[in-house]
């Protein structure tokens, strides 16, 4: 009914000077408001640092990898393998990689590192490290190939802005990698190959900043006495929700000792972390709305106190109950959905 908005109204709103319970009113929106609006304010936070997330290791990590299992061999004719790989449905870029530890030294630190060898002709079909090179030497971000007009030249290496503060290294200067073959001889002499540094890249993520290193896949090859072998394929897709599905084509494809990894089981922890958070974020706004549920509803019970005689006024007019209440629960309504309405504004 019309006039049970039009009260409800002229209660919210009094401009009696007595009236304290518009000032519980106001006091009622403004919570509601603020709840609402550090709701939305931490909803998009947690969402944006996820989608942020996610873009970052999609930069820096294909959508699905396909490698042996460490110590059961390598792969050798990857001309065969990309073509297999290419044929499979979703696949939109393939690219072999060598990833395995290392140690990097300069004039004044040495450090561990993981060392990734890649194809600079194919990787860009499956990552985007480009975009967060921050300096480099040459026309491109990505210079890695050792120069031909010079035999004194040395190849190229990228490295995390993290790492080259550690080292203390900038544009130009030489780090020297080490390492050691798959054996268990301790006298054995490990492998050396010197670099220039010849870009540095800033991801924002430490566990690539601090430790990730950039060569050609050829001097990879050399450094870990693969010969033209290598220990991975990086494969991007044309929907990322495919991910899965296309992992398991793979093992069923080429079967034992290969294995396939999604880019989410290669960041299962962090993903885990974040539907944890998620988790709290629910119970924490479960929690917020009851707190605005409750000062709504206290604020109708001071309401309807103060107004028992106007109540007893409506019932001698002729007023239902039902009527009665329903003036009330527009009141409670008006208060949420300005309040809602304030917040969102906020």
């Amino acid at each position: 009914m019309a006039y049970t908005y039009l009260i409800a109204k002229k209660y919210l709103w009094t401009k009696r000077k007595t009236g304290f319970i518009s000032v519980i009113a106001y006091i009622s929106i403004a919570g509601v408001a603020l709840g609402t609006a550090a709701l939305i304010i931490t909803l998009c936070i947690v969402s944006g640092f996820e989608r942020e997330m996610r873009l970052k290791f999609i930069s820096f990590d294909a959508h699905v990898r396909l490698k042996i299992f460490e110590g059961m061999g390598l792969m050798h004719d990857r001309d065969a393998y990309t073509a297999r790989i290419r044929r499979m449905n979703h696949v939109s870029g393939v690219s072999p990689y060598i990833e395995k530890e290392a140690m990097i030294r300069s004039k004044r630190a040495t450090d561990g590192v993981i060392v990734k060898g890649i194809d600079q002709t194919t990787v860009d079909q499956v990552l985007n490290i480009r975009k967060d090179v921050i300096a480099s030497c040459g026309p491109s971000p990505i210079n890695l190939v050792k120069p031909t007009d010079s035999a004194s030249a040395l190849p190229g290496i990228l490295i995390g802005k993290k790492l080259a503060d550690k080292l203390t290294v900038s544009l130009g200067d030489k780090v020297t990698l080490f390492s050691l073959k798959n054996t268990l001889a301790f006298v054995e002499q490990p492998r050396v190959r010197q670099f220039t540094v010849t870009g540095v890249y800033r991801s924002g993520l430490a566990e690539y900043d601090n430790v990730m290193v950039y060569v050609d896949i050829a001097e990879a090859q050399k450094l870990f006495d693969y010969h033209n072998a290598i220990n991975g394929f990086e494969i991007k897709l044309d929907n990322l929700d495919e991910a899965s599905d296309v992992a398991d084509s793979l093992m069923a494809a080429f079967g034992y000792p290969h294995y396939a990894r999604t880019w989410f089981d290669l960041h299962r922890n962090l993903f885990s972390w974040l539907e944890t958070n998620n988790l709290l974020m629910m119970i924490i706004f479960s929690l917020i709305i009851m707190v605005a549920a409750f000062n709504i509803i206290g604020t109708l019970f001071m309401i309807v106190i103060e107004k028992t005689k106007d109540i007893g006024i409506l019932k001698s007019m002729g007023v239902p109950e039902r009527g009665i209440r329903r003036i009330f629960m527009f009141e409670g309504l008006l208060i949420g959905v300005i309040g809602s309405g304030c917040g969102a504004l906020l």
